[in-house]
């Protein structure tokens, strides 16, 4: 011991265990389960030790050491281990239950990292041999300093007849009710961890400032602190509360220190607390803290669920989101509750901390990290929609994959791979969506002029050809991709020499000249290209590549000067808007530069994003993100408007017309009801578009419907005005009086069922639907009524008028018979008897004759005279 220094030798209690029978049971059960008991009776003791601050030193076979510098904590763990035993036997056989005896000793021992040693260690072992099964036993040392613990009870050993008792040792058996439970030792961990990628160089002697005058902000309320290798800091705090205060000062001590006078912007810290077994003995011990840190947001204080309720003040302080017991979440944001309705106007945090670097702005993209020739934009697709991707995620998803990114906390994205939010939650997306900001100036943009023939900026710019040109030309721009400059000015001056009137190299050579930050020579290329420039979108990029040019060298008014040149060239070209924009904020003509951005915005939804994360626009990020909130705000309000009132219509237009009738908008439906979930400004702007789709589909559904059943009641009301006008012609009113009563009666609930189709009241729009079948076989009825009666009319027309026609003919047929027929019978036998002639005799049995024969065609005549007559009518 005396060769040890006097910080390695601490008072410490040492715990072992011991497996009654583990041998036996080995020889039993075979090496697969002995190695699974061995196993179990570890997981049981080590996890004990933790929750009472032990620190387990190793495991020896069916045996486990420990120590701790608190000898009742010592004891309780000592007791939950056996507990825990007890409860594993209990659902086993005999055979395959695991025993085991603890004994405690406390005394001087020397603590190395990995090992502890002393005589402690060696008592404590010989005390465990003389334990029995289930049993603990304890030195006399152990029971002084634990024999006011009220839940146990302590029972001296008689070792009489023991072989080997180290001398003057004293055992007491611990006695303890099953029932008897104890709490784990929970300490606050207060924990800070700087995040270098996004902090500035004052940033790093801020925080050597900190840790050198620590003093001044936790001294006095921890019980142990620990700096880490990445030089993040870990505290143990005395309560919660103090932990608060202690992050609430050290943030504003960077802040002041880190701000100055610049505007605002995120702290690189982040901050964590929590309540746990962090303290092990006298080591912090962070092994088990599970922090997913891509989730927890620099510059604000984070707790968990088990440490607020700690918090002293509850009421001053909420935590976002809210707290939710089926659904708990490991950490919360800890706020101010003042501040809980109010939200900053920034709401993306990380526009300076993109270009942050020790180089120039790269041309292409602005970032200071690497040179132009070293730029990742010459590797990516020529398109890769990032921009509109990420106006689907909400402000804090935005913030998170930023932060990933600019931490170094996501991979590199493979080159010339579609952005995408991968499941392990790490992204390409913000590094896409940083490089398409500045894409207009890009060398893979070229590729899209390179040849186009259509005169529309947009529509080029929306189009993406990634088929090789062919030729020295398009291997020389191969060659400026992979930066090998030496041969892509070869290749570009035989093309210069081959093509003396083609842009397409003189532009080539400028952004050779770029990458050889030779400007003056860029400038010359540029305006040479522009003299060969045969389209309005090749000019327009040739006079962007000239602006990108000035602006990146400070001439900022040679910059907006070439801008204005595209406005005149194509003033709804919205990149040069964009740009114009940016320079008159520059110019502090805020409001004007404003205005104009909203309104962009408002036509081309994309620039929302432009707006939110350009590093361009970081200086003027407080009043451009209040407006940006406000239009989001706005944004959602009417969405949440119109998702609540889409919900209501499509209900009642699925009642009214059926499912079948409305797919369209079902399956509009299905995608608004997943979009408020993201929370962000083009979703919510989706759900604007959709539902206004589907409320035109649900109206144009019920005109369709109203017109239908408009046209059927109008075919309805033309039979029962065609009813009643037989009815007023019926020559028998007291027959047609009951049906008379029917129609008019049917005729008022027609135009009932009329006002209420067109009535927007949904209950009465359903009840007018199902009316026009009920009217119709309520009509049918009266129909059938009206052609009864029709009948009896007209049998009664036919034989009244068969009478009348078969007594006209038949007085007919006998006054020829009894008149003419003998005045003619006179006059022919006049002329009989004057040529000699027999005359015609017995005239009375030719008239029987005449009127016999004549009755009966007269008859049939009469009849259908009758049928005719009737018919017509």
């Amino acid at each position: 011991m005396d060769e040890y220094p006097e910080d390695s030798i601490q008072k410490i209690a040492v715990l072992f265990t011991d497996i009654v029978g583990s041998t036996n049971f080995f020889k039993s059960h075979g090496d697969h389960a002995g190695r699974q008991m061995l196993q179990v009776h570890q997981d049981i003791a080590s996890g004990c030790i933790t929750e009472h601050g032990g620190v387990l030193v190793k495991i020896l076979g069916d045996s486990v050491m420990a120590y701790f510098l608190n000898t009742k904590e010592t004891l309780k763990s000592a007791i939950k281990i056996q507990q825990k035993l007890k409860i594993h036997n209990r659902k086993r056989d005999l055979q395959d239950q695991i025993h085991i005896k603890i004994g405690i000793h406390f005394g001087d021992g020397i603590i190395e990292p990995n090992d502890i040693f002393g005589n402690v260690v060696n008592i404590a072992a010989k005390l465990t041999s003389l334990v029995d099964r289930d049993q603990i036993y304890i030195s006399q040392e152990v029971y002084e300093l634990a024999d006011d613990l009220s839940e146990v009870r302590f029972e001296l050993v008689d070792l009489s007849g023991k072989k080997d008792i180290p001398r003057g040792l004293t055992t007491y058996r611990v006695i303890w009710e099953e029932a008897v439970r104890f709490d784990p030792v929970v300490k606050t961990l207060l924990y800070f961890k700087p995040i270098w990628n996004i902090a500035n160089d004052d940033f790093a002697k801020i925080w050597n400032r900190l840790l050198a005058e620590k003093d001044n902000f936790w001294s006095g309320e921890i019980e142990k602190e620990s700096t880490l290798s990445d030089r993040s800091v870990a505290l143990i705090v005395n309560e919660v509360p103090s932990a608060l205060a202690i992050a609430k000062n050290v943030m504003a001590f960077i802040g002041k220190n880190l701000w100055h006078d610049t505007n605002p912007s995120i702290l690189p810290i982040q901050t964590i607390i929590d309540s746990g077994p962090y303290l092990r003995a006298d080591r912090i011990v962070t092994e088990g803290l599970e922090v997913n840190w891509e989730e927890i947001d620099p510059g604000e204080i984070y707790v968990s669920a088990s440490a607020h309720k700690f918090i002293g003040n509850e009421h001053l302080f909420c935590v976002i989101p809210d707290s939710d017991t089926n659904r708990p979440r490991s950490f919360y944001k800890l706020i101010p509750q003042e501040n809980r309705e109010k939200s900053g106007p920034y709401l993306f945090f990380y526009q300076n901390a993109l270009t942050q670097g020790n180089n120039p702005p790269c041309y292409y993209c602005g970032d200071k990290k690497h040179l132009t020739t070293n730029c990742p934009t010459k590797h990516l697709p020529q398109t890769t929609r990032a921009l509109e991707k990420l106006g689907y995620l909400s402000f804090d998803t935005i913030n998170r994959l930023f932060l990933n990114y600019i931490a170094g906390t996501s991979p590199n994205p493979e080159l010339g791979k579609e952005p995408e939010i991968d499941a392990d939650g790490s992204t390409s997306l913000a590094y896409y969506g940083f490089c398409e900001l500045k894409r207009i100036f890009q060398l893979r943009f070229f590729t899209n002029i390179w040849d186009a023939t259509d005169e529309t900026w947009n529509k080029i710019k929306k189009t993406s050809t990634e088929e090789d040109k062919g030729g020295f030309l398009w291997i020389a721009l191969d060659c400026l991709r992979v930066s090998n400059l030496a041969q892509a000015e070869t290749f570009l001056e035989s093309s210069l020499a081959k093509y003396p009137n083609d842009y397409r190299p003189y532009c080539a050579m400028g952004f050779l000249n770029v990458e050889k930050n030779d400007f003056r020579g860029a400038e010359y290329y540029f305006d040479k290209a522009m003299d060969y420039a045969k389209t309005k979108p090749q000019k327009i990029f040739l006079l962007f590549s000239l602006s990108r040019l000035y602006d990146v060298n400070d001439r900022r008014f040679k910059a907006s000067e070439k801008i204005r040149e595209i406005l005149f060239v194509n003033h709804h070209c919205e990149d040069a808007r964009y740009q114009a924009i940016i320079f008159k904020f520059r110019e502090e003509k805020t409001s004007d530069a404003l205005s104009r951005l909203i309104k962009l915005i408002q036509q081309d939804r994309e620039f929302y994003v432009n707006a939110l994360i350009d590093p361009d626009l970081a200086p003027f990020s407080e009043i451009i993100h209040a407006e940006l909130k406000d239009l989001f705000d706005q944004a959602k309000d009417k969405a949440m408007q119109i998702f609540y009132r889409v919900d209501n219509e499509l209900n009642k237009l699925e009642d009214l017309v059926g499912e079948k009738e409305i797919k369209e908008a079902q399956s509009l439906w299905l995608k608004i009801k997943e979009l408020p979930k993201a929370d962000s400004y083009f979703a919510y702007l989706d759900i604007i578009h959709y539902g206004g789709s589907i409320l035109a589909i649900g109206r144009s559904s019920i005109e369709k419907y109203r017109g239908n059943l408009l046209e059927v009641l109008y075919v309805l009301n033309s039979r029962v005005e065609k009813y009643l006008t037989f009815v007023s012609n019926y020559p028998y009113q007291n027959l047609i009086d009951a049906p008379y009563q029917q129609l008019r009666l049917l005729q008022a609930k027609i135009d009932q069922t009329r006002d209420m189709a067109r009535s927007d009241v949904p209950g009465e729009f359903k009840e007018a639907l199902a009316r026009p079948e009920e009217l119709s076989a309520e009509l049918d009825q009266i129909e059938s009524k009206l052609k009864r009666l029709e009948a009896v009319h007209l049998v009664v027309l036919f034989f009244t008028g068969f009478l009348k026609k078969a007594l006209i003919f038949q007085s007919a047929v006998v006054f020829f018979a009894i008149i003419v027929f003998p005045i003619t019978i006179y006059y022919l036998n006049l002329v009989l008897q004057k040529h000699g002639m027999s005359p015609i005799l017995n005239i009375w049995s030719y008239q029987k004759g005449i009127i016999v024969l004549g009755g009966i065609p007269t008859l049939l005549l009469a009849i259908l005279s009758t049928i005719k007559s009737v018919y017509r009518k």
